[in-house]
């Protein structure tokens, strides 16, 4: 399943993974337990110029994080959802239930 959502939430984001590594769950979820319809970010690639831009979430990858939410409630919305495998942390990227 990790794979999968990787792919999926990264091609409908259509942003670098070293963009999309640094979003939290509270960047997509609200506070009420809705899904946002965008964020706004600073790329790497644009931080010095101090350039941000916004990520829209279309319908497939709201429907990616409603499932996985389903399956695996986030109990901190401060949570990168992107995290490395040396940290042990369940994420999109390290769910394998295929």
């Amino acid at each position: 399943m990790a794979s999968k959502n990787r792919f999926t939430v990264s091609i409908n984001i259509s942003s670098r993974g070293s963009d999309i590594s640094q979003l939290r769950w509270c960047d997509i979820i609200n506070l009420d337990g809705t899904l946002k319809d965008n964020t706004k970010i600073q790329p790497q690639k644009t931080k010095k110029t101090g350039k941000f831009v916004f990520i829209h979430y279309n319908d497939i990858v709201k429907n990616v994080v409603s499932q996985y939410i389903e399956l695996y409630p986030i109990e901190n919305l401060n949570d990168y959802i992107f995290t490395s495998k040396k940290n042990n942390k369940a994420s999109l990227y390290e769910r394998n239930e295929d």
